[in-house]
């Protein structure tokens, strides 16, 4: 038996790894897990190698069915674990997921209720309890920081490795799925906890989301490492990587990375995200969204990076600006840029290493050697080039990457994106060049990020 597919777990600075942590989205319970402290603590409980177990004391209530049990300790020495409650007896017994196989059980801890503090143990608790595809864990925001003390992992006060196909989200005051959250928990590394992802799990695939992930400049750290999904994380100051998937088949949207001194975003697909201010320590042929997994970028906009802004395949409406090295640069892949912006760059706006280059209405300005160089690659077409006479944007020293309306600079790329209509052929276009789209006068809006923000994110 494993858990069943509506457990939520909830996680809070306040609370405590020996709770419960955990209800059954519907049962017919009290979901005891949105409070600090265990609704029901014994220290009698009986296991009997079944699925029931007693205690004398306790009195469960009806309300205890759907929860999640902590179970441990007592006469048989049982080792810490997770239960969900399946149904009450009477007021002495209730019935469990699955057999304790604990035959010499008594004296037994039991708490019902109660958040969990650490992610870290939030991850020990879907493994124990055996997670399946649905299972969440809600992390509610606090001010201060869920301090990471060791980078072991799925233990308390440890790094989280999440089991494939779970949800893994921060929240503010409503706990929601796929929600700009007004503010996001931070997890963050201790001092001298090395060697360590924030949140791991190489080759697991779940979905991680509104979550802030500070590796904290510690020795060999990532924020994230998986294979599955990001929404609204952002990864800030790690060593080895931001974020990271395995496997070539990550996504990210509506993601940042900031601070990195490597590797600050690599998925496979990326979409409405943001690099800005990362320092490689060896920025040379490396990306801020980098190349080696990251096949697409779509509105992305990478800005103050001592690096490439871009070294992906595919780029479609992404901005690179003030970045140390070229905006994009292929490398030695066959890559394409479409209503793309590179301006203010210190070396180029658009490069190849040793790979060819196709560049669709793409727009150039202020680059210090110029729209276009080549190290030895080959540039296959530059069509539509847009020459900007000025910044094309409303404010980038503030990271207001909005177009301008200055004839010759951002009014030059408003409405004049690839394709010239969508479907081709219905006379239908709105699509500027970059990674944000203007707002005619009287209606209509802007569409993709609509700023970004620096250190405070979107």
């Amino acid at each position: 038996m494993a858990f069943n597919a509506a457990v939520v777990l909830e996680v809070r600075l306040t609370g405590s790894d020996t709770n419960g942590g955990g209800f059954q989205t519907g049962a017919s319970g009290t979901d005891w897990s949105l409070q600090d402290a265990a609704q029901y603590s014994v220290t009698d409980g009986v296991t009997a190698g079944t699925t029931t177990i007693t205690s004398a004391t306790a009195n469960f209530g009806t309300d205890v069915v759907g929860n999640i049990m902590y179970v441990q300790g007592g006469t048989g020495s049982v080792v810490a674990g997770w239960y969900q409650i399946t149904s009450r007896t009477n007021n002495t017994t209730i019935v469990v997921d699955r057999s304790t196989g604990l035959t010499a059980g008594t004296g037994v801890t039991l708490k019902i209720g109660g958040a969990l503090q650490s992610p870290g143990m939030a991850g020990g608790v879907l493994v124990s309890g055996g997670s399946v595809a649905g299972n969440k864990v809600f992390i509610k925001y606090n001010a201060s920081p869920y301090v990471i003390t060791t980078n072991g992992t799925n233990v308390s006060g440890g790094c989280a490795v999440p089991p494939s196909d779970v949800y893994w989200s921060g929240y503010d005051t409503t706990r929601a799925l796929y929600t700009i959250q007004a503010h996001r928990p931070t997890l963050q590394l201790n001092s001298g906890v090395s060697s360590a992802n924030v949140m791991g799990g190489t080759n697991n695939t779940y979905y991680l989301q509104s979550l802030i992930l500070d590796a904290n400049s510690q020795t060999s750290s990532r924020g994230a490492f998986q294979t599955g999904e990001f929404f609204y994380v952002k990864a800030m100051n790690a060593t080895t990587a931001g974020i990271f998937n395995n496997g070539d088949s990550g996504k990210a949207f509506l993601c940042e990375a900031t601070g990195c001194t490597a590797t600050p975003i690599r998925v496979a697909f990326c979409h409405s995200c943001v690099a800005y201010n990362n320092t490689l320590t060896s920025p040379t042929n490396a990306g801020a969204f980098q190349q080696n997994g990251l096949y697409s970028s779509v509105n992305c906009i990478a800005y103050g990076n001592n690096c490439i802004g871009f070294t992906t395949f595919l780029n479609i409406n992404c901005t690179s600006y003030g970045n140390s090295l070229a905006g994009f640069d292929a490398i030695n892949q066959t890559t394409i840029c479409a209503n793309c912006i590179a301006e203010n760059n210190a070396t180029t706006g658009y490069r190849t290493n040793v790979g060819r280059i196709t560049l669709i209405n793409c727009a150039s300005y202020n680059n210090t050697s110029g729209r276009y160089g080549s190290g030895g690659g080959t540039l296959n077409g530059d069509v539509n080039p847009i020459t900007g006479s000025g910044s094309f944007f409303t404010n980038a020293a503030s990271q207001d990457f909005s177009l301008n309306n200055t004839a010759g600079a951002g009014a030059s790329a408003r409405a004049v994106g690839f394709p010239a209509s969508f479907p081709v052929g219905t006379n239908l276009n709105y699509h500027d060049v970059g990674a944000l789209q203007h707002q005619d006068s009287g209606g209509g809006g802007s569409t993709g990020i609509s700023r970004a923000r620096g250190a405070s994110g979107f």
